[in-house]
């Protein structure tokens, strides 16, 4: 399983969880379960997914920096999206789980 975080704040307001999730529908994101947390810098959207493989044109769509992704096949995490260097480097202290 792969769960994303989303940030739901962009550069001109708050992104509705709704919006976020049908972003991810578009981009053929099947998600499985979902919750909306409180970060320490804006509403998350969590989410596992079967596929993280568009995950970067989703972080564009929604105006994002980046997107948190961890496998928990993998055990790791990384950060994708068109200024993810700004975020590097992935520390799971701040991922939040569902």
């Amino acid at each position: 399983m792969t769960t994303l975080n989303i940030g739901l704040k962009h550069s001109t307001g708050i992104h509705t969880p709704e919006h976020a999730l049908a972003t991810l529908q578009r981009f053929g994101i099947v998600v499985h379960a979902f919750s909306v947390r409180d970060s320490n810098t804006e509403p998350t959207l969590v989410v596992h997914v079967n596929d993280s493989t568009n995950v970067w044109e989703v972080s564009e769509a929604l105006d994002q920096d980046c997107i948190a992704v961890f496998s928990t096949t993998l055990e790791r995490g990384g950060l994708f999206g068109p200024r993810s260097e700004k975020w590097l480097p992935f520390n799971p202290k701040f991922f939040l789980s569902l």
